[in-house]
């Protein structure tokens, strides 16, 4: 069999501006209006490329990415063979959309090794790319978020139940244009997805992203790190790290963290988001006399010591997948508290430990960190053996390679 050919397209742009105030990626063009465009290689579409080219040399990596500063079409190869593309791209209805990626795929109608990797967000560009292209090439739908939007909720708003009747339609309509769906395992509301929107022509695979090494293995003293870093030995640290915007809810952890009574507390919160966001937080932050501290966009390396100063890690989000954050603070045995919106809840929740919050009922997160603070709760860790089993790079990347042969078997061997 010729070499597998997995091409990860992304629906959203380099991310200018989440990194406005930071340097330039090392990937980087000039483009003839003084602007620049570029490649910083963070996105989970290239981690998981370099993570499949170190076990196997049987398969080509490709990323290609819409970038509305591109002029043109932008390509990299990278050392290990990772190749990354930008595409030129225009916004319609609010969407990014992109006819060079269209162009491209067409190309590949005759090959029968190709693998195509989109997201499972409805966008025209999505759907296009089911529409023309499901009979001549088998595409994956990478669910990365939990299964909410699949879901019908009833409401006594008739006004609304019937927008989210019509959304719900338009999504199962997506739903089903789908033949190789991938969620990650241990999502929540697995069971009624596969009873109530799988049908007998759709292949359901699992996925998971996995962390490095570093976070099973870095287990410094967490009395000297915190010297290190200038933090207080006697406190309860809370550690929330995410992308910064209003799905995860750092503004409703600011405001119940400060409504708390005790003080033998810090709460940390790390990410990266927009400016004007990130200034929204601080305003919070500042307008309430608990110490919660804002330390802005860390490196891996920073953040891995912010990890091993805390006693608890914390994820507030609306609606997540992993999130990747919270695994890597179950790799590295904190207890995690978190709302049961992605796989971090079910999976503790099948180990009996972690703690879950509901997602909107914030009188009750305030009593619930009060009582962590005062060691009323305590919070069970799960043994490090079976957390790296399941989200180790190794096994993570294992399964994915499965999912690739098993795809290509259905489609083109049949």
């Amino acid at each position: 069999m010729n070499k597998i050919r997995v091409i990860h397209i992304m629906g959203n742009p380099p991310a200018y501006d989440m990194y406005e105030n930071k340097p330039r990626p090392e990937i980087n063009w000039n483009i003839s209006n003084g602007d620049w465009v570029g490649i910083w290689g963070y996105d989970w579409a290239n981690i998981i490329g370099n993570e499949v080219l170190k076990v196997t040399s049987e398969i080509d990596y490709e990323v290609w990415q819409p970038d509305y500063r591109a002029n043109q079409v932008y390509k990299h190869e990278f050392e290990n063979r990772l190749v990354h593309i930008l595409f030129p791209a225009s916004k319609v209805n609010g969407q990014l959309f992109s006819n060079e990626i269209i162009k491209y795929i067409e190309r590949l109608k005759e090959n029968n090794n190709v693998i195509l990797k989109i997201g499972r967000a409805k966008t025209l560009m999505s759907e296009l790319i089911l529409n023309k292209f499901s009979p001549y090439l088998p595409i994956i739908n990478m669910y990365f978020g939990n299964l909410s939007s699949v879901n019908l909720k009833y409401g006594r708003n008739p006004i609304k139940w019937i927008k989210t009747y019509r959304r719900w339609k338009s999504e199962l309509s997506h739903l089903n244009k789908q033949r190789y769906i991938s969620i990650g395992e241990y999502l929540p509301g697995e069971g009624r997805f596969k009873e109530v929107f799988i049908k007998s022509n759709q292949l359901l695979l699992h996925h998971s992203i996995g962390i490095d090494e570093k976070f099973f293995n870095e287990q410094n003293d967490k009395f000297e790190t915190r010297e290190k870093l200038g933090l207080p030995v006697e406190k309860k640290i809370f550690l929330s790290s995410s992308r910064l915007n209003p799905l995860k809810q750092i503004d409703k952890l600011i405001n119940t963290f400060s409504q708390v009574e005790s003080n033998d507390f810090i709460l940390l919160i790390t990410g990266a988001g927009t400016k004007e966001y990130s200034n929204y937080l601080k305003s919070l932050i500042k307008n309430q006399n608990k110490d919660i501290r804002f330390l802005d966009y860390l490196s891996d390396d920073e953040l891995l010591l912010y990890y091993q100063a805390a006693d608890y890690f914390v994820d507030a989000s609306m609606n997540d997948g992993g999130p990747m954050s919270a695994w890597k603070a179950i790799a590295m045995g904190i207890p995690v508290i978190t709302t049961a919106t992605g796989n971090v809840g079910v999976f503790l929740k099948r180990n009996n430990a972690g703690l879950r919050i509901p997602v909107n009922m914030y009188k009750q997160w305030e009593t619930i960190f009060t009582d962590v603070i005062s060691d009323t709760i305590q919070i069970k860790t799960i043994d490090k053996d079976i957390v790296e089993s399941f989200i180790s790079w190794e096994s993570s990347t294992k399964r994915n390679i499965a999912n690739y042969y098993k795809v290509i078997e259905d489609f083109y061997e049949k």
